[in-house]
């Protein structure tokens, strides 16, 4: 197939100039790969998840181990994530963001923290399936966390998605 930069190329939604591992809050989706529903299901507004449901939870939870964030908020859905995290610093509250030039350590920036949320619970789950099938949809939404109204309206999205799962985009 012959590449069509029209129909082939991705826009980025990145802020142009803005350091990602600066301190503050994102807002985190990631789909999974095709939106198959394989981190479980949701009956009468009730989420069960299934072992890869729980399986990226569990590393969701872990992300504060490995990376300077708080997690915030999360949802593991049917077939997608959303996560609400801060990258720390030693504001307690969160600031007006100012984009700024590119800096800091890129081990810590959302890519780097995304891309090992991403493979490392690809890896445990194709172990729990016996199988090398893709889990995740390539890329994921990011949004800059720009204040406390931002804040607490994401958080209420997230903690609403369950009871919303019939009206979701991302459901099938």
């Amino acid at each position: 197939m012959t590449y069509n930069p029209a129909l082939d190329h991705r826009r980025s939604i990145r802020l142009s100039n803005f350091d990602y591992s600066q301190p503050g809050a994102y807002f985190i989706t990631i789909v999974s790969h095709e939106r198959r529903c394989i981190f479980g299901v949701i009956e009468n507004d009730c989420l069960t998840l299934s072992l890869a449901g729980q399986c990226v939870d569990a590393i969701i939870s872990a992300l504060p181990e490995h990376f300077p964030v708080e997690i915030n908020h999360r949802v593991v859905m049917p077939n997608h994530i959303h996560i609400l995290l801060t990258i720390n610093s030693n504001e307690p509250e969160i600031q007006n963001v100012n984009i700024k030039p590119l800096r800091g350590s890129p081990a810590q920036t959302i890519c780097a923290i995304m891309q090992n949320l991403k493979s490392n619970s690809s890896r445990h789950i194709h172990r729990m399936w016996n199988n090398n099938e893709s889990v995740w949809q390539r890329n994921y939404y990011e949004h800059v966390v720009r204040n406390q109204d931002d804040f607490d309206r994401i958080y209420s999205y997230i903690e609403n998605n369950p009871l919303t799962w019939q009206k979701d985009d991302l459901w099938k």
